[in-house]
């Protein structure tokens, strides 16, 4: 396998590997690099403080150092495990996890929508797979009508799909089913939420009372289940929708759905981007700096923390302006 220096490996965002044509060793060495360090007995915690400096918005290379030490033997440590021979570990202790977990067996209405509820989720991105999984869904609820599952997938489904392509009133007939049959279906009272506040968007409305009513759906959803990250996420999308700042309830509804899912990049992009907002960039380039080194998204996490590094640079000019302006003043009143 051809070498890059493990410094390089580690300070280097993936977009000037792929400028040098180096994509495939990158992958490669930083794979056997992560091996490497949860398989080292001498190096054992190293990867986790590293990933944890990472996310506090410590610079790469800065955050390397303090938690590998010299970098140079880091690489000698990384060619020797290469031309070794791998190894791997079994164990059957639990992972531990900070929350409790509980499972339970699906009903028969869940048990039956399974498979097709995972191909309307992987079929994102995909209008031809989209418009099957819509189509073999709408199949299911004309034999199942009174499967309230089938008719929230079939509802989502439909959901999915391009505006021009929605059958709104289908949406909403299967979502009155969902919810006459459970009143409480936490993802149906979302998806009626957001299909009232796009009506309102679509229509021009702006009657504060009309878009607080629509809300109404999402917020019974959160109450329904505090811990499920997608209406508070909802809920704070909803005033973007409505073209109004987010109120401060709303901010905190986006700061627990980050909370509960930090994985989901879109959370997580709407966070920073929510916390930059607010002049706190040390905490919004932060979040920005795992998203930015991932190698599969296209270079969009790096465009993402070059706009938060061009939002924190024109903040700093304007308040060094205003300075300027109110030394001037204060001078001329001398």
């Amino acid at each position: 396998m051809p070498k890059i220096p493990a410094e390089k490996l580690l300070a280097e965002r993936p977009r000037e590997m792929r400028n040098s044509g180096q994509t495939d060793v990158y992958y490669g060495r930083a794979w056997i690099l992560t091996h490497m360090l949860y398989q080292s007995d001498t190096r054992d915690g190293q990867m986790s403080a590293y990933v944890a400096a990472i996310n506090a918005g410590t610079d790469a290379k800065q955050a390397a150092t303090q938690v590998f030490g010299d970098l140079e033997q880091l690489d000698k440590d990384l060619n020797r495990y290469i031309n070794g021979k791998l190894s791997y570990s079994l164990t059957r202790a639990p992972i531990p996890v900070p929350t409790n977990i509980q499972i339970a067996p699906l009903s028969a209405d869940e048990d039956a929508v399974v498979e097709a509820r995972l191909e309307r989720l992987s079929a994102r991105g995909s209008d031809e797979r989209q418009t099957k999984a819509r189509d073999l869904l709408r199949q299911l609820v004309a034999a199942n009508p009174a499967n309230a599952e089938a008719q929230y997938e079939y509802a989502a489904a439909e959901w999915d799909m391009d505006d021009d392509a929605r059958d709104l009133p289908a949406i909403r007939a299967a979502l009155g089913k969902v919810l006459a049959a459970k009143p409480d279906h936490v993802r149906a009272n979302v998806l009626l939420g957001r299909m009232l506040l796009h009506e309102l968007d679509e229509k021009g409305e702006d009657d504060p009372a009309a878009w607080r009513e629509a809300r109404k759906p999402i917020q019974h959803a959160n109450r329904t289940d505090p811990l499920d990250p997608v209406p508070l996420y909802a809920f704070f999308r909803s005033f973007l929708d409505e073209g109004k700042r987010p109120s401060e309830p709303a901010l905190k509804a986006l700061q627990r759905a980050f909370e509960i899912a930090p994985e989901n990049i879109e959370v997580r992009v709407s966070y920073a981007f929510a916390l930059a907002n607010r002049g706190d960039f040390d905490a919004a380039l932060a979040l920005a700096q795992s998203v930015a080194f991932d190698p599969h998204d296209n270079g969009r996490g790096e465009a993402m923390l070059k706009r938060l590094e061009e939002m924190r640079d024109e903040h700093a000019k304007r308040t060094a302006g205003d300075k300027n302006t109110a030394a001037d003043a204060e001078d001329g009143g001398t």
